[in-house]
């Protein structure tokens, strides 16, 4: 048996087998594969046309595949610009919108610090490809930074580049997300402190306080709206169990008769919270002079707009720290006291009062019970009677 190439132009690539006679018993089919190496292949085919649209087949499905794999490879071309013209651009669209700031984990200033803090390894870049988000997952945990700080950095350039896909600035041929490999996040490492119901409501009174206040509490004292306005924050995040974004959100058609409704966040969908017999009058009381469109957490004069997240940050400085005072967030976490120390407050002493897990789990509305074990830690006291009845 022997094989010889074909003469004929338009048969290139196909072989003839021939046996020891120079008979035709056969035909094979030669073609590079993905990795570039030569492939002759026997042929199902009787004639040389056959086989011809056969090998015509394999190529045509091999240069799909490269196409396909190029494409992936490649997540932003940009002709004269960079990605931190684009990341410009979408960042603009973040102000005043919250939907907007919220999906991209804070306010146009605070993405904008993000970008630059993390993702400065690849601003001048024209073309970034998949590799690249690998190289700055890497090269931000070479920092130290956790796991969920890389990700969420590489889920901001997410959001740039499916921001430039939709309003045109990259073609759809140019851009196709390679969905990177997240980092794993431990969800079993301690979460911050957690206070019991007295200690909550001593926060809620120290809320209202000034430096000044505090030093001399016997001075009468009439706290600004602002202050005010941090307090109602504290107990509506303590009594609902929510994040603080979704309690930024609300509005008063939010509130109803006994349930607040919970906008979509964090991929979760809507969901309903009931309202807690302590918050009610309070409830009632802030949201009676608002439009049923205005936010509860707006400013003095505007309503109609909701105060960022880091507004609401800067007034709560001086409360936290007085309970932060000499501690750092990073060797300090187990006692570190924060908005999100009221949710997990929250659950921890639902859990404690009725040793109900799923209770907890729906106030804080987690999918999974293993991440309502992270935020629902026992009280040492609960612990001290647990063992004691041994």
């Amino acid at each position: 048996m022997a094989l010889r190439r074909m003469k004929q132009k338009k048969y290139k690539g196909v072989y003839e087998l021939l046996n020891k006679d120079g008979l035709i018993t056969g035909y094979y089919v030669n073609y590079c594969d993905l990795d570039g190496k030569s492939r002759k292949v026997r042929s199902e085919a009787s004639n040389a046309d056959d086989a011809s649209s056969e090998l015509r087949a394999i190529t045509s499905k091999l240069n799909k595949t490269r196409n396909t794999k190029t494409k992936a490879d490649t997540l932003l071309k940009l002709g004269n610009g960079s990605i931190t013209t684009i990341a410009d651009k979408y960042f603009a669209t973040l102000n005043g919108d919250v939907n907007a700031a919220c999906s991209s984990g804070g306010t146009a200033k605070k993405s904008k610090s993000r970008f630059d803090l993390y993702l400065g390894s690849i601003h001048n870049k024209k073309t970034i490809k998949s590799e690249d988000v690998k190289l700055i997952q890497k090269e931000l945990q070479s920092r130290g930074l956790a796991n969920k700080t890389v990700n969420d950095a590489t889920d901001l350039l997410r959001s740039i580049l499916n921001f430039a896909l939709d309003n045109g600035y990259i073609s759809k041929d140019s851009y196709v997300m390679r969905k990177y490999k997240k980092l794993t996040v431990d969800n079993n490492m301690s979460v911050e402190s957690v206070l019991d119901p007295t200690q909550v409501r001593g926060m809620f009174e120290l809320s209202l306080l000034t430096q000044e206040q505090h030093k001399d509490p016997s001075d009468y004292y009439e706290p600004s709206y602002a202050k005010k306005r941090l307090q109602f924050f504290l107990k509506m995040l303590y009594f609902t169990g929510q994040r603080p974004k979704s309690i930024l959100q609300l509005q008063k058609q939010d509130i109803g008769e006994d349930t607040i409704t919970i906008a979509s966040i964090k991929k979760q969908g809507k969901h309903y919270v009931t309202i807690a017999d302590s918050l009610a009058d309070d409830l009632t009381e802030w949201i009676q002079e608002l439009d049923p469109s205005d936010y509860l957490f707006g400013s003095e004069k505007d309503k109609t707009k909701p105060i960022s997240s880091d507004s609401m940050s800067d007034t709560s400085k001086y409360l936290f720290s007085l309970y932060n005072v000499g501690k750092d967030f990073k060797t300090n976490r187990d006692t570190w006291i924060s908005f999100y120390t009221l949710r997990h407050s929250a659950a921890t002493n639902v859990l404690a009062a009725t040793g109900n897990m799923e209770a907890a789990q729906e106030l804080l509305n987690h999918s999974s019970s293993k991440m309502t074990k992270r935020y629902a830690k026992l009280l040492k006291a609960d612990k001290k009677r647990a063992v004691n009845v041994l």
